[in-house]
């Protein structure tokens, strides 16, 4: 009889059902947000109140990838995170703010 391991690994368990196809896939997907992101924005426009939670998330993303070489927590979450990265698209100018003018009210 066979020896049994238990496998807990995100990574192994992508190559071991779909291959080293999946696994680049996969890697593809998780990754490619963040690299995409980077060549967006400038180190300078990361911590601007607009780029903010997509700096943020991508860190979060960035996390998962890392904590999925030794752990498998499967969630959608984080490939809905990955693909809001990879669509997020800066806005080329600041957002003029416009506010609502108060009615006299006379009744």
């Amino acid at each position: 009889m066979g020896k049994r391991s238990i496998t807990d690994s995100f990574w192994i368990i992508v190559f071991g059902k779909n291959g080293l196809v999946g696994l680049v896939s996969v890697g593809f997907v998780l990754l490619l947000p963040i690299l995409v992101l980077t060549k967006r924005l400038s180190a300078a426009e990361w911590s601007l109140p607009d780029n903010a939670p997509a700096a943020a998330l991508s860190m979060v993303l960035l996390g998962f990838t890392i904590d999925c070489l030794v752990n498998a927590m499967m969630s959608p979450l984080y490939f809905v995170i990955a693909g809001g990265l990879i669509s997020y698209r800066p806005a080329l100018e600041p957002v003029q703010d416009v506010s609502l003018h108060s009615r006299s009210s006379s009744y």
